[in-house]
Parts: C-alpha cells; sequence; structure tokens
C-alpha cells in the first residue's frame, strides 16, 4: 500500500480552543436574556491586524486583516485579545497528545498544524472515512482544513492551497454551525458514536474521503509551497506559478538555473526523498494552561476554569495508569508578578474531584491583589498507580485513608501548623516521643488488605515496644501476666518465645506526668523501668495500668516521690 499523509490545519487554533473551553460572560443584561455571543477577535501583536475571530465578529462585518480601529467601528462591543503564538503552540502539543493515542505517525508543523500518517491505521478504522469522524469527535468545535498525498509534502501544499473543510455534525442529516448546545451535542455524537462502531460514518465524511484521496497537486500554485520567497520570485518572472509547470521543466534544467532547494522539494514532492519531519513524542510531564476570556477577580471564579485543566491532567493520568503527588498552578494576574501554589497528594490522586478539592482549600486563603487572566497546570511527581485489591463489599473503601487526610490537612493549614507524633528507639516514654512539623512524606504505612484497624491492634504513634531481650543491655524489667479477667486496653499480652513481651503502651500520653489525685483500681502486673543513667536524667519507675472512677484506664507509675499519671489508653 502506497503512503498516505493528512495534513491538518487549524486556521483559529486559539480561538477555537479558548471559546471552546470557557465561554466569556454576557457584556449586558440584554445578552443574557437573548442568549447573544460576543464578536472576538484575535489581534497580532506586530501587525495590530485581526488575525482570528469567530462567527459573531464576521455577521458583524469584521474581516481578517482590519485593524483595531475598524474592528471596533464594525462592532463597539467587539472582544480584544492578543495573539499568542505560543499559547497556540501548546494548544497545539495538547491535541498532538490526544491524536497520538489514535495514531503513532505524527509531527507538528508550528504554529498550527501537524502531519499524520494513516496508511497503517485504516485497516484498523476500516478506511479514511471512519478516521475522519474520529478527529471530528475528538474536537468537535474546532476548524480543521485538510489535505492528503502520497507524501508529507504533497498534503501540506494541498492543504494550503486546496484544503478541504472537515464538518461539524450536528444531526445525520447534514451539516451546520459548531455553535450548538452542549445538549444536542452530546445526543448527537452519541447517535453517531454507534455508527462509527459499525463502521458507517456519515455519507459526507464518505464523500470527503474520496475527494481527499483523489486530489492531485498538478494545478497548486507555487506560492501556497515551502519554497523560499527569492525562489518563488525566480519563478515568477519566468511565468511559472503552478507546480505542473515547474513539472514539466527539465530536472537538469532546473538544477543549473535554480538553487538545490527547489530540485529538493520536488523530489520531497515525489517521494523520491523523504521530508525532513520531527515525529512528536509525548511529554513525560503534564503541562497545560488557560487563557481565560475575562477576568476574574474573585476566587470562586476560578472553580470552573481549573476544573477543566484537572480534568486534562486526569485524562493524561489515566492514560498512563499513573498517580501524581505535586501540582504546582500558576495564576497569571493582569498586573504584577504571577502567584504560585504548590498543591502536594501524600498518597498520589488521579481523580479531578481530590484535586480539585485541595486546590480549593488552598485558595480560600488567597487574596488576589489583581484580576486572573491565566491558569497554569504542572504535575510535577508522578509515578505509576499501584495495583489494588479491593474487596466488593468493602464499606471501608469509601472512607478518607490516612494519606488523603493529611494531604487535606496540608491543603488546609499549611505544613507550619500541623505537627505529627513520631518514635525513637529510647526507653523513657518522654524521651521516645517527639512532636515533629507533619510534612507530606511521612505518612505511616497502610495496613494491608484493606482493613481497618481494630482496637486491638491498634498503636498510636507514640506507642514504643519493649521486649526483655532489649530490656537486659538498658532496663531492668520485670513483668507479670495481667490477669484475663480484669484486661485493662481490651487486649491481651501475647508470650513468645524466651519470655519476650509486646509491652502496652497508652495512646495518649501527657506532656510531663502529674501526681495522682484520684482513687484508682490497679490491674495485676508490674513493669519496672530503670534507664537514662548515661545522660544524667535517671529514671527508676514501677509501672501499672488501673482504671479509675470515670472508667478510663489509666497507665500509672510509681517512684520514690509517690504516685503519677502517665497517660490514657484508648
Amino acid at each position: 500500500m502506497n503512503a498516505l499523509w493528512l495534513y491538518l490545519r487549524f486556521p483559529s487554533l486559539q480561538l477555537d480552543l479558548l471559546y471552546q473551553e470557557l465561554k466569556a460572560p454576557p457584556a449586558s443584561d440584554s445578552a443574557t436574556t437573548t442568549g447573544v455571543e460576543p464578536a472576538i477577535c484575535l489581534i497580532d501583536n506586530q501587525k495590530l491586524q485581526v488575525c482570528q475571530l469567530n462567527k459573531a465578529a464576521q455577521q458583524a462585518g469584521i474581516c481578517l486583516g482590519h485593524n483595531i480601529s475598524m474592528a471596533c467601528a464594525f462592532s463597539p462591543d467587539v472582544q480584544l485579545i492578543p495573539y499568542q503564538p505560543e499559547l497556540e503552540h501548546n494548544q497545539l502539543q495538547q491535541l498532538a497528545s490526544q491524536l497520538y493515542l489514535y495514531c503513532a505517525d505524527l509531527a507538528l508543523d508550528a504554529p498550527a498544524a501537524l502531519w499524520l500518517r494513516v496508511d497503517p491505521m485504516l485497516q484498523l478504522y476500516g478506511g479514511l472515512a471512519p478516521l475522519l469522524f474520529l478527529l471530528r469527535q475528538q474536537f468537535p468545535r474546532v476548524h480543521i482544513l485538510l489535505g492528503a498525498g502520497h507524501t508529507a509534502a504533497a498534503a501540506r501544499l494541498l492543504a494550503c492551497d486546496q484544503p478541504f473543510t472537515l464538518p461539524f455534525f450536528t444531526s445525520e442529516a447534514g451539516v451546520t454551525d459548531p455553535n450548538v448546545t452542549t445538549t444536542q451535542r452530546k445526543n448527537t455524537t452519541a447517535a453517531l458514536a454507534s455508527k462509527a462502531g459499525n463502521r458507517l460514518p456519515p455519507a459526507q465524511l464518505q464523500q470527503l474521503a474520496t475527494d481527499l484521496q483523489r486530489a492531485s497537486t498538478a494545478q497548486c500554485n507555487l506560492a501556497a509551497s515551502a519554497l523560499p520567497n527569492d525562489v518563488l520570485q525566480q519563478l515568477r518572472a519566468l511565468g511559472i506559478v503552478r507546480l505542473s509547470q515547474l513539472q514539466a521543466l527539465p530536472k537538469a534544467e532546473l538544477s543549473r538555473r535554480f538553487t538545490k532547494t527547489l530540485c529538493l522539494y520536488l523530489e520531497e514532492l515525489s517521494g523520491e526523498r523523504p521530508s525532513d519531519l520531527q515525529f512528536y513524542q509525548p511529554p513525560e510531564q503534564f503541562s497545560a494552561q488557560l487563557e481565560l476570556l475575562y477576568q476574574c477577580e474573585f476566587v470562586a471564579q476560578l472553580q470552573g476554569p481549573l476544573t477543566l485543566l484537572l480534568k486534562k491532567l486526569q485524562a493524561y493520568l489515566l492514560q498512563r495508569a499513573q498517580y501524581c503527588y505535586l501540582l504546582e498552578l500558576q495564576l497569571q494576574l493582569q498586573q504584577g508578578e504571577p502567584l504560585q501554589l504548590s498543591i502536594q497528594s501524600a498518597q498520589g490522586e488521579y481523580q479531578y474531584q481530590r484535586w480539585l478539592t485541595l486546590c480549593q482549600l488552598q485558595l480560600e486563603q488567597l487574596k488576589l491583589k489583581a484580576p486572573v487572566v491565566q491558569l497554569k497546570l504542572c504535575a510535577r511527581q508522578a509515578c505509576l498507580r499501584p495495583e489494588q485489591a479491593l474487596a466488593l463489599f468493602d464499606r471501608s473503601t469509601t472512607a478518607l485513608t490516612p494519606a488523603q487526610l493529611q494531604s487535606l490537612l496540608l491543603a488546609k493549614f499549611g505544613p507550619e501548623l500541623l505537627f505529627q507524633l513520631n518514635t525513637v528507639p529510647a526507653h523513657r516514654p518522654d524521651k521516645a516521643n517527639q512532636c515533629l512539623p507533619l510534612s507530606s512524606g511521612t505518612v505511616p504505612p497502610l495496613k494491608t488488605k484493606n482493613r481497618p484497624i481494630s482496637d486491638t491492634s491498634y498503636q498510636s504513634a507514640c506507642t514504643t515496644t519493649l521486649t526483655s531481650a532489649r530490656a537486659t543491655e538498658d532496663t531492668n524489667i520485670k513483668s507479670a501476666e495481667v490477669n484475663q479477667r480484669g484486661t485493662a486496653p481490651g487486649a491481651k499480652l501475647k508470650q513468645a518465645e524466651h519470655h519476650n513481651f509486646d509491652l502496652f503502651r497508652p495512646a495518649f500520653l501527657l506532656t510531663t506526668p502529674v501526681p495522682l489525685q484520684e482513687p484508682v483500681q490497679l490491674q495485676p502486673g508490674v513493669e519496672r523501668l530503670v534507664s537514662g543513667w548515661w545522660d544524667g536524667q535517671p529514671i527508676e519507675r514501677d509501672y501499672q495500668i488501673g482504671r479509675n472512677c470515670k472508667g478510663q484506664w489509666c497507665w500509672l507509675f510509681r517512684d520514690k516521690t509517690g504516685w503519677y499519671l502517665q497517660g490514657y489508653f484508648a
């Protein structure tokens, strides 16, 4: 099979994507009642001329090439937005990342065009027409001009000189304007999607596919080619304006009269020489930005635009089976330096709803000094999503995990206001337990099999375990078995080999022990702790478990000065 290339031109890419994702709010109350769409024009900053415009601007009489004064004269309420080539190039890369899932041979032609080599995919999709329908499904509101050829250069020449337009479908009967309601588009897309599944695209696409493959470059104007301007001027001086006239000349004469560039271009058109294309490679990290059609003066207005960016992030992560741990959100202000926000997730998330919650918690604390005109979202830390074996009727999966709760607290209060309990290998309770700043990377490991932690297996962050093997080096511990009828914390001491014990430690420790002021009922079992002689802070205590009149289980000890309360069991 001969090679078949598609060249896609997006004549109003920045405006299409901008208008597709965010609709500008009405400029007046009359616009609210009538639903009239505002006229929008993109202005070239160098020429100060209109380079892109929507249908409302065309109906007002504005044309491409009009200057700002003429555009305002035709429509006083026209919205003028600066054209940004870098933004359009980024949008082109976003389109390429979507198309890469359906066609791997893809090359960009900045600022707003790309090549697709589709001949390897025709058998998969059942022909060119279903592939064209897939393009329209992926980009329902983007204007696309097409050209097809057996070489990349030929496809580009046809798309620039004799382009075909990929129609907008809102019903099976015909083609209409893309400005339709969302409900109509969803219903139509569902109907046409089932049709595409049966390899029966609309008749318009069948005819378009046939016309694309029959198109010839012979009558194309050389002014639309990729030849340099000096070569085109020489050809026009000789009266050569079409490709057929140029191809009729002997190659020897062309190589003698013109530079090597002309001969190389003709070889690319005929397929004798491959085109120098830079094939697209998906980015390793997600990055997307959104230009706002209106100025957001309040944080609440950012929820809609931010949701669009987070949905793109979710699609990116789902395609790669990844989790993201860190997002960077940049708010470009109308005046002043942009605001940078770092949103962390201790567990890693891919769902946009969870990320939106974390972003909103941080945005609530933000005060905007100037209106926001642009959003930029970047994913800095991502990894493969681990496999999870979830039980079908496990209700605990709907609850927040410790890591998710930690992420919410960090987003709400910040790391400087949150602390966590930590343990160090020390025998003295006041030394073994420390209060450290909370960070995103210090989440305790989750229990296996997604089982909730029971009271009998719970050990808090302030729990430390002493065994008789360790105690022989530093302490002198005497333990007695707890009476089974009076087990204090609702658990049992487990005796292992060589008389090693998992000793009880309370879930709540007091900052400093306090003298015992109330009567308690002591439980059988005494633990002697002698330690700290090496650092000048020696202790010699006998620990017991007791129950006060309120029913609380207390951790008590007695030293030479009397009885003290150390903590409470959960």
